[in-house]
């Protein structure tokens, strides 16, 4: 049986092509498996580094239960402001008695707010003191005048 000459094998080397020559020099083919290959490692870069790129979610930080001075200090170690401070007279005196978002939670957008709840005799300003950057711009004058 006749065998193909290298045209009919490879379309690169028909011989029309003036480059046939070199071509064959330098064991270049037409590799359709090299183009699939190249796809198939541009599209795993891509999604490696959106991978790497994506944006990590955070939970709110629990301060329930923690004295309202050391709830301040989680609370600005951890870049989060303090945009309202409610009374519960059945709260424990001092300290956190709830806080929304709850801790744990995934925070629902960009902004860093939280609101607490605090037993009754709690010195807000004071400690909004020894915390002074953990109240909200919008809240400041608001907490800091707090009964």
């Amino acid at each position: 049986m006749d065998q193909p000459g290298p045209s009919a094998r490879d379309p690169s080397f028909n011989e029309a092509n003036p480059r046939r020559d070199e071509m064959r020099s330098l064991g270049l083919r037409n590799r359709p498996w090299i183009y699939a290959l190249t796809a198939v490692a541009i599209i795993g870069v891509v999604i490696a580094l959106f991978w790497i790129a994506r944006p990590t979610s955070e939970s709110v930080p629990s301060v329930t239960g923690r004295p309202l001075s050391e709830a301040f200090a989680v609370l600005d170690d951890q870049d989060v402001c303090v945009e309202w401070i409610a009374v519960d007279r059945d709260a424990r005196p001092g300290h956190v008695s709830g806080q929304n978002p709850q801790g744990g939670s995934e925070w629902a957008s960009d902004t860093r707010h939280v609101r607490l709840i605090v037993g009754p005799r709690t010195d807000i300003p004071a400690a909004i003191a020894e915390v002074p950057d953990i109240a909200c711009e919008n809240a400041h004058d608001d907490l800091r005048r707090h009964p």
